[in-house]
């Protein structure tokens, strides 16, 4: 339920977002309440009780949607998504012979392939959520074994603390990246452009696994893994949540109703890593006598297998439009 209600809230909140603001502001402002909201939570976990943590956070929860849904859209933000999303009317679907598939299917993939790289980003988003959900569900675990602990023990409850450190500090870095995200990921950015972001932020989130997988053989490794869970990821964490949805807004002949189908599939993404890390994880570290870095490891794997598989799609789509640029020379 708790899934449920989170994934329930993350399309309707950004897509709000993008009705008020332009997409850079945005995804600004979306990443910096992200960061308010984490070192939040990460306190709660820190200081509180699991029981008043819990309760803590439900409650912020609770009072946020019951403000949201008592306040509604203003009428000005009404008039300016009107204004900022009127676009043409959807071209009618053809009627297919046979009728191979429903309609819906065949409107929705017509809306996706009309914004080249969709689904290479959706892959993207993919990995990087498959990735975020592993390591927020092992990490703790796993570095108290770097440590060299014991579960159960008064070492291993410090091992814990520390690590729950680490993501302090982490969400800093969080809260300080989204302040500046579209000079991270946006057209005018150090990457320019979501595309080249969100590749180098699975990269990232790929190395931070792999260093903690190696972390237990050698001290120098385990400081450095602190630091990428200090500063690489969050930062790749940012990218993620925000620059698809980014690079959305910015895509040509874009009308409201396609807008609020795409973004839902983007959405779709998080569910979908959700439900592969609670179905594959568990039997991935059975398998190998409970060691649970071998989890980190397996999705690792999957981020280096999506990232080749979007540059050879990427590369073979310039090469298609380079070889059709010279037919027609």
């Amino acid at each position: 339920m708790a899934d449920v209600s989170h994934d329930m809230l993350v399309t309707p909140t950004r897509a709000q977002m993008n009705d008020i603001f332009p997409p850079d502001l945005a995804e600004s402002r979306s990443a910096t309440v992200a960061g308010i909201a984490k070192i939040v939570a990460i306190l709660c976990a820190t200081l509180l009780s699991r029981t008043a943590a819990f309760l803590t956070v439900a409650a912020i929860a609770a009072v946020a949607t019951l403000t949201q849904l008592a306040a509604g859209p203003s009428k000005e933000t009404r008039e300016i998504g009107e204004i900022r999303h009127q676009g043409d009317s959807p071209e009618p679907v053809p009627e297919a012979e046979g009728r191979i598939c429903p309609a819906g299917f065949r409107d929705m993939w017509r809306k996706t392939n009309r914004h080249e790289g969709f689904w290479e980003m959706w892959l993207l988003q993919f990995a990087g959520w498959l990735s975020v959900c592993t390591w927020s569900f092992y990490f703790s675990s796993v570095w108290a074994d770097i440590e060299g602990t014991t579960p159960g023990t008064p070492a291993f409850d410090a091992a814990v603390h520390k690590a729950t450190q680490w993501l302090l500090y982490g969400s800093i870095v969080f809260l300080v990246s989204g302040t500046i995200l579209p000079y991270l990921s946006g057209p005018t950015s150090v990457c320019r452009g979501e595309w080249t972001a969100m590749f180098v932020a699975i990269w990232m989130m790929m190395l931070t696994l792999l260093v903690m997988c190696l972390a237990k053989t050698a001290a120098w490794l385990e400081w450095m893994a602190a630091a990428w869970v200090v500063f690489a990821m969050p930062i790749a964490y940012q990218v993620l949540a925000n620059a698809p949805f980014a690079w959305l807004e910015r895509q040509p002949s874009f009308d409201a109703e396609a807008r609020g189908l795409l973004t839902g599939i983007f959405n779709a993404s998080l569910a979908t890593s959700q439900a592969a890390t609670a179905l594959l994880s568990g039997p991935i570290v059975a398998s190998f006598n409970g060691k649970l870095w071998t989890a980190l490891a397996a999705v690792a794997m999957v981020d280096l297998a999506v990232l080749t598989a979007v540059a050879l799609s990427s590369f073979s789509a310039r090469l298609c439009k380079g070889q059709g640029a010279n037919s027609d020379n």
